[in-house]
């Protein structure tokens, strides 16, 4: 797992994007609220338990937004069940707002994420023919903005990050993490908006976005502020 800080000011806040499958910081480094220091979380090839403290815990106010199989990589790092980020001596890390994006904690899952058989094909066909398909479908009308900065690492590591997600989120778990909203995007081509929506149920917002949910900055700043 990689750690990126786009900001680190010493600001009182702290923003945590916890991204998707073959990103980096840069799909986000256009997020740039004031006040608010801002780190990504990102390339997902193991998840191992997790216990430096990164100086969260001193934050008064903590903000987390989610992507993709990063809903899942969240519960994993701070939900009760998970390898949860805390310092010794300290409480677990919470959030004052959290905010899950074209994802949710089930995202292999027949109800409520990609249906396994269909994840399968995918990690084939990424296998034999690149990211570029993906990307032009993640990504929507992003895409041509983007397409210098996705999938930044070598195509061996992006199938290997996504195989290690598609077995790992199988694996049997409750998911904790106290969400504030599921965010559906109702254009999403890669995790099913009637999936995401079954799961969230009231707390779904269902909105005009495809699978990448950053392109409009202003959207996720008011997120920080809502209630």
């Amino acid at each position: 797992m990689e750690k990126y800080w786009l900001r680190r000011e010493g600001n009182p806040s702290l923003l945590l994007f916890v991204l998707g499958w073959a990103s980096d910081h840069r799909v986000v480094e256009h997020i740039l609220p004031a006040g608010y220091d801002v780190c990504c979380l990102y390339d997902f090839r193991e998840l191992t338990p997790w216990t430096e403290c990164d100086g969260f815990e001193r934050y008064a106010h903590r903000y987390l937004f989610a992507w993709s199989f990063g809903v899942w990589v969240a519960e994993q790092l701070f939900g009760q069940g998970g390898n949860r980020v805390s310092c010794p001596g300290s409480e677990p890390l919470v959030f004052d707002r959290a905010v899950a994006l074209n994802g949710t904690p089930l995202p292999v899952d027949a109800r409520y994420g990609i249906d396994p058989r269909r994840m399968a094909v995918t990690i084939r066909g990424l296998a034999a023919g690149g990211p570029d398909a993906f990307n032009r479908r993640a990504y929507g009308a992003w895409y041509n903005r983007l397409h210098d900065v996705l999938s930044p690492r070598p195509e061996h590591a992006n199938i290997d990050e996504l195989v290690y997600l598609f077995q790992a989120a199988q694996n049997p778990y409750v998911p904790s993490l106290q969400w504030d909203k599921g965010v559906v995007g109702c254009e999403d081509v890669i995790f099913p908006p009637e999936n995401m929506a079954a799961y969230w149920g009231a707390r779904a917002e269902i909105v005009s976005l495809p699978h990448y949910p950053f392109g409009d900055a202003e959207r996720i700043i008011s997120e920080l502020t809502s209630r």
